[in-house]
């Protein structure tokens, strides 16, 4: 699945950053945690559920100097992706 500013692969994400790709694999993804940020955020996703949230994806080792990255992503994408990844969410508003 590709989004704007990354890539899903059942193995791998591919986060698309300025200066170059950071390529993350499943098996080093400690945990991933999806949120809304902003009070707005929370009451408008019982109106839709297309407003963006926040994907921080937690690793176990360092990748390009960084233990955890943060996405921008819609939830409608956040339930499209592979399934091995959505296992990786944490007890947030993943039905």
């Amino acid at each position: 699945m590709k989004i704007k500013n990354a890539e899903f692969h059942n193995n791998r994400i591919i986060l698309y950053k300025n200066k170059k790709d950071i390529e993350i694999f499943v098996d080093n993804i400690k945990d991933i945690i999806y949120y809304r940020p902003s009070f707005w955020g929370f009451i408008s996703a019982y109106i839709s559920w297309n407003t963006p949230g926040i994907l921080q994806i937690h690793l176990i080792d360092k990748v390009e100097n960084k233990k955890a990255y943060i996405l921008r992503i819609k939830y409608e994408d956040v339930k499209k992706l592979p399934k091995n990844i959505k296992e990786k969410i944490g007890p947030t508003l993943i039905p």
